[in-house]
């Protein structure tokens, strides 16, 4: 049984629509009214929940239906929504692109499961009345989908907003709730790309900024307090709310649905003894196993659930910089290296030999660590990027 939850999934008909510019605005804006938002990210995207967790001040969590299973989506849905005054989905590709041509697994399958009305962001370049061919197609596609609007955007001046507003509100049941203006020097001069989305927050220079001008951008020319009002769930009770991270751990178990044994014992780890270091630890007690993290603008991919679960496992997270911390912190128990961009600051990370022996000497001693993505690849010899190998 869903929790009902005042909600909303920001979906496109394609990436680069502008759904993220939409997200961002609508987060930032609701959060800045004094709602407590909660953000989701649709699919394992790091970088965009990195963008809405800094919008919201809160963790991002991410929602796939063919990554989770349904117990755990809905979890994590109740859970938030509990602690919150409004939910925002940020989809992911094109609203119905799922991972065969039925679509399975796609934003609006997700939408739907969660009772979750779909803002659509329509790209308005150099369009007036197609638009509204294509928001009747999507309609007629899947009419169980609940739309609760549409949002226009890269619109190039008031009347061509007039005629494409006009058009779909004639031939559609769907409101426009807004135009957004093409911005001079496009999109990216708020939230600039690269090969896997956007600039991370953490290499981002002016993050803050951007999210200010995302939020001013959707609150000149969007109806964001209209749209919330029309958004149906249940009020909060003041005093709760997801921004303190909570374990997830104390969510009551789902029921099985795997085939997976179940570990019959817990694992011990065995102590290591290595160099100090001046990074803080987050939780735990002179008992809790120690786990060191690196987490830097090299290193951010990280989702929030696991490290909520180790801590409420009894872990304490020790923070390490891989860029300026000269070595790793004292008696932990294991190292968890995640994803990130490492070629990128490859060469300040070479640069940090103290810290890299560390590791190295640490993996002699067999210090189990975890790393993945980017985070195998500092366990290489070298990474060679752009030209220039750096050693690892």
């Amino acid at each position: 049984m869903i929790q009902p939850c005042r909600s909303v999934t920001v979906a496109g008909l394609s990436g680069d629509s502008g759904k993220t510019l939409v997200a961002l605005g609508l987060v930032a804006g609701w959060t800045k009214r004094g709602h407590r938002v909660a953000p989701f990210k649709k699919g394992p995207d790091y970088i965009d929940a990195a963008w809405l967790s800094l919008a919201a001040e809160a963790p991002c969590r991410n929602l796939d239906t063919f990554l989770m299973t349904d117990a755990a989506i809905h979890r994590t849905w109740d859970y938030c929504c509990q602690r919150s005054d409004v939910s925002v989905i940020e989809g992911n590709r094109g609203l119905f692109d799922g991972v065969d041509a039925s679509g399975s697994h796609s934003t609006a399958e997700l939408a739907k499961r969660l009772q979750s009305p779909v803002v659509l962001v329509v790209d308005a370049t150099k369009v007036t009345a197609t638009l509204a061919a294509i928001v009747l197609g999507v309609r007629k596609f899947d009419p169980s989908l609940m739309i609760s609007g549409v949002v226009l955007n890269r619109v190039g001046g008031t009347r061509h907003e007039t005629v494409a507003r006009e058009s779909i509100e004639t031939h559609t049941d769907v409101k426009v709730l807004g135009a957004i203006p093409r911005v001079k020097g496009g999109g990216g001069k708020i939230l600039p790309g690269r090969h896997l989305g956007l600039v991370t927050v953490d290499e981002h220079p002016r993050a803050n900024t951007a999210i200010e001008m995302a939020a001013s951008l959707v609150y000149d020319h969007v109806d964001i307090d209209a749209l919330f009002d029309s958004l149906r769930g249940e009020d909060v009770p003041p005093g709760d709310d997801i921004r303190p991270q909570v374990s997830i751990s104390t969510f009551p178990d789902p029921p099985q649905e795997s085939d997976h044994p179940q570990v019959a014992e817990r694992i011990v780890l065995p102590q290591h003894q290595v160099r100090s270091s001046s990074s803080a630890g987050e939780g735990g007690t002179a008992d809790s196993p120690r786990i060191a993290v690196l987490r830097d603008s090299a290193f951010s991919f990280y989702y929030p659930e696991n490290l909520e679960a180790l801590r409420g496992e009894g872990a304490e997270i020790v923070t390490v910089d891989s860029l300026h911390d000269s070595a790793l912190p004292e008696n932990i128990h294991a190292l968890y290296i995640g994803g990130g961009f490492p070629e990128t600051h490859a060469a300040q990370i070479a640069e940090n030999r103290q810290l890299l022996d560390a590791i190295r000497v640490a993996a002699e001693n067999e210090l189990p660590i975890y790393a993945e993505c980017g985070g195998l690849m500092l366990l290489c010899e070298s990474i060679e990027f752009d030209g220039q190998v750096s050693r690892m």
